[in-house]
């Protein structure tokens, strides 16, 4: 799975998943599933 994100946009992401003890993979994925 690829998502094309602005790189500001990826950064805020990255920390929250890190904030979360969770890879980016699975916080973006958990993302998708949830909504």
């Amino acid at each position: 799975m690829l998502l094309r994100l602005e790189p500001a946009v990826h950064k805020r992401l990255a920390l929250q998943a890190k904030g979360n003890g969770e890879s980016l993979n699975a916080f973006l994925t958990r993302k998708l599933v949830t909504g």
